[in-house]
């Protein structure tokens, strides 16, 4: 029960079995190290608006590793020569056939008319958007393929908002000075376990939720288990499964249906609803929602996250983006300064740019999201 240190030369959820190729595994800026590789749609970027920062080896260089590490998916780069596996700086591509509808609203019941069948199509459009995540296979297999095409994109229309909420916290987080510094000091405190095992693997919720009423009374007395305790405790505090690598969280995600559910599990909200409950109006059943997942008292820290994600905030939107991109740029921006900090003396305004082009937002804009980095960083960009 609890998370699980998984050994560098075992393969894990997280860091996984990869043959890197030989004069990258020795390089310095690898070897013994975290590192994470620059998209090579940044490294264009950075050689358009900064041509003389990065020498020909050193633009060869990324352009390698950027290589090596999209040969598998999700690969963000690599600790101690193994690949770093992460969903959240990338954006989250649709499924493949999914349509685009923001949701489907006739309730009839569906005719099992043949596949395909235009007149079906324009009858019963598909079940109601309420019941997509509960269908049936059997009620799947009635659906023509336009039918599936329609409920396949509200579904991944509610991914895609999860993937972004997602990132937007990571985002959060990392300009949360709070969390910085207790990330910080488990760094220091665990390091040696960090860099010899990564960080643990995320633990299935209900042993999350069935550890934490016994986590303030275990006294540790292997080193390991010790490791393991901080971790999971620093997760259950601010709402992560657990740690990818260094200063990439991975929050927990909602879960639907939930299933085994501990009354401990702090990081989540519990609602039990029966079967045979009769909901109330749509706007009833968010309060409700609201209420349940509302800051108790020993969620403080917190409070900023909770204000934006109010329901009463009419501009929760844009900060998810905003967060979500802040996320991305606090990554990339400190990788870089981490491999070239003195060529980068000085050369603010053409990262500033370099970084605008890559997320496609205007240089005003990406200036506001560095002003709002550096402010948690005392003024700089964020240096490891």
């Amino acid at each position: 029960m609890g998370h699980h240190l998984t050994p560098r030369s075992s393969p894990s959820q997280l860091h996984c079995s990869f043959q890197l190729p030989g004069e990258l595994l020795a390089h310095p800026k690898i070897s013994g190290k975290t590192f994470y590789a620059l998209p090579q749609e940044l490294i264009n970027s950075i050689c358009t608006y900064l041509p003389l920062v990065l020498s020909s080896d050193e633009i060869r260089f990324e352009e390698h590793a950027a290589c090596a590490a999209k040969s598998l998916p999700n690969c963000v780069g690599f600790h101690n020569g193994e690949s770093i596996i992460y969903h959240l700086l990338e954006e989250r591509k649709p499924a493949a056939g999914s349509g685009l509808s923001a949701g489907l609203l006739i309730e009839e019941p569906i005719d099992p008319q043949p596949a395909g069948s235009q007149a079906c199509l324009a009858k019963h459009t598909s079940i109601p958007t309420s019941k997509i995540s509960s269908v049936s296979n059997a009620e799947w297999d009635r659906l023509n393929p336009q039918q599936q095409e329609l409920a396949l994109g509200t579904l991944d229309g509610r991914l895609t908002w999860a993937h972004r909420v997602a990132q937007a916290y990571c985002g959060w987080l990392l300009t949360n000075r709070m969390f910085l510094a207790e990330d910080g000091a488990l760094y220091k405190k665990h390091q040696d376990l960090i860099v010899t095992y990564g960080y643990p693997k995320p633990t299935p919720f209900s042993s999350i939720a069935q550890a934490k009423d016994h986590l303030a009374d275990v006294q540790h007395t292997d080193p390991i288990q010790e490791y393991g305790g901080d971790v999971r405790a620093f997760c259950v505090r601010w709402g992560l499964d657990t740690v990818a690598a260094r200063f990439l969280p991975l929050p927990t995600q909602p879960q639907v249906p939930v299933g085994l559910i501990s009354r401990a599990a702090q990081s989540m909200a519990q609602i039990y609803i029966p079967k045979t409950y009769v909901l109330p109006g749509a706007d009833e059943v968010r309060e409700m929602i609201d209420d349940a997942v509302s800051l108790k008292s020993h969620d403080t820290h917190l409070a900023g996250w909770a204000t934006i994600a109010n329901t009463s905030n009419a501009n929760k939107s844009k900060q998810i983006e905003k967060l979500a991109r802040v996320f991305r740029v606090q990554h990339y921006w400190r990788a870089l300064q981490d491999r070239y900090d003195k060529q980068l003396e000085r050369k603010k305004t053409g990262l500033i740019a370099a970084f605008a082009n890559f997320l496609h937002v205007s240089e005003e804009t990406m200036k506001t999201d560095v002003s709002s980095i550096e402010a948690t960083y005392g003024g700089s960009a964020p240096i490891s």
